[in-house]
C-alpha cells in the first residue's frame, strides 16, 4: 500500500500565495490573524523576507485608462501576524518605458486592518511594476510585483 505525503501548513498557504488557489476571506469585520483565514488576494514578499503583503486590485482585472483602488495587508512573514506599526507608500510604474503613473495614490486605514490605496491610474496598457515600500523604524523594505495591464 503506498502512502501519500501530507503537505504541512506552512507550505500550503505558500502555494496558495502564488496564485494556484486563493483564500476566501473569512470575515471582512475583523482584521485577519493566524487563527484565521486570510484575505483572498495576491501575496508577495519584501526583498528582505521581513514582511509579506497581500493585496486585492478593485475592480479585478485592473482596468488600462481607468481609475481603480487596491486593498492592502502587511504582515511579518515570521509569524503571519499583522504589521500594525509600519508606514506604507504605494507607487507603480513601467520600467521598459521609464515612467510612472500620472496620479498619486492616496491611503486609508481600514477598520478590518487592511488599507485601501485609492487613485491608481494605470494610463496605458502594457507591464506595470507596482511598489510597496514598509517603513518601520526608520528601515525600509520594498516589495514588488509585475502586472500586465489589457
Amino acid at each position: 500500500m503506498s502512502r501519500v505525503p501530507t503537505i504541512p501548513l506552512a507550505l500550503a498557504l505558500f502555494i496558495t500565495s502564488l496564485g494556484c488557489v486563493q483564500p476566501s476571506l473569512k470575515s471582512t469585520e475583523s482584521a485577519p490573524s493566524v487563527e484565521a483565514e486570510l484575505p483572498r488576494g495576491i501575496s508577495v514578499l519584501s526583498n528582505a523576507g521581513r514582511y509579506r503583503v497581500l493585496y486585492r486590485p478593485l475592480p479585478d482585472p485592473i482596468p488600462s485608462g481607468d481609475l481603480f483602488s487596491m486593498l492592502v495587508w502587511v504582515y511579518d512573514a515570521e509569524t503571519d501576524e499583522p504589521s500594525g506599526d509600519i508606514e506604507l507608500v504605494v507607487d507603480a510604474g513601467m520600467p521598459h518605458h521609464q515612467h510612472g503613473m500620472n496620479t498619486k495614490p492616496v491611503l486609508t486605514e481600514e477598520a478590518s486592518g487592511a488599507r485601501r490605496v485609492e487613485n491608481l491610474l494605470f494610463h496605458m496598457p502594457g507591464e506595470w511594476t507596482i511598489t510597496f515600500d514598509i517603513e518601520r523604524a526608520g528601515v525600509t523594505e520594498r516589495a514588488q510585483a509585475v502586472l500586465d495591464v489589457d
